[in-house]
């Protein structure tokens, strides 16, 4: 069972990051969901905050959406440009540290911190590179052949954070060493963003809204 589970995990990196520690409390009611969340702390009474696996079935159409763009607040027409920007482009990057090595550490390390607010940083680091190592010892690797955004929203702007929530799609190859297994998912995931002064974007905190499999073992 541990291939297909590893498999699943790997095709909706880098969303699926459970026990994401933040270093201030989000307040539960940032972000809308209808998921089980629970909100834990650690030794340095940080809030860590759990998502579980939960399929909608609603974002299906999806595969065949082209890319739409809304927002629920008032943007400058740059800001605009930059988050479609860091999705469709810096965020979409992360699918490249699948095609690493637990070696590459210093690669996986930039690509990734490009991304993430230095509270979710060393978190993220730390599961690619366990991913990775597992995927090794399993003779397997991950061949990601397309991610496409299919609609970005922008549902809040306060306090230089933003609420963005985005769908996507991912098509993807598990290869092992007699066989592969190809498999497409379409996810959605809220995300808090900060802003910085110069509008430089990193993810904050995320929930997952669904993660939809498709051609499961195809």
């Amino acid at each position: 069972m541990k291939p297909i589970i590893l498999f699943w995990f790997v095709l909706v990196a880098p969303v699926l990051l459970v026990h994401r520690a933040t270093a201030q409390a989000i307040p539960p009611d940032t972000i809308s969901h209808d998921l089980p969340i629970a909100f834990e702390t650690n030794t340095n009474n940080q809030i860590r905050w759990t998502t579980y696996y939960v399929s909608t079935n609603k974002f299906a159409p999806y595969l065949q959406k082209d890319f739409t763009f809304e927002t629920h607040v008032s943007l400058a027409d740059n800001v605009q440009d930059k988050i479609q920007d860091f999705f469709k482009s810096t965020f979409t990057n992360i699918y490249n540290v699948l095609g690493l090595t637990s070696e590459d550490e210093d690669a996986i390390y930039d690509i990734i911190d490009h991304v993430y607010h230095r509270q979710l940083l060393f978190n993220t680091y730390q599961e690619y590179m366990e991913m990775l190592t597992e995927l090794e010892k399993m003779g397997s690797h991950i061949l990601i052949r397309e991610v496409a955004f299919r609609r970005i929203t922008v549902k809040q702007f306060e306090n230089n954070r933003l609420l963005v929530e985005a769908v996507w799609t991912v098509d993807a190859l598990l290869h092992h060493v007699t066989h592969n297994h190809e498999q497409q998912n379409a996810n959605c995931v809220q995300f808090i963003i900060e802003v910085s002064d110069d509008d430089e974007l990193k993810i904050k905190a995320e929930n997952i809204v669904s993660i939809d499999r498709f051609n499961i073992y195809q």
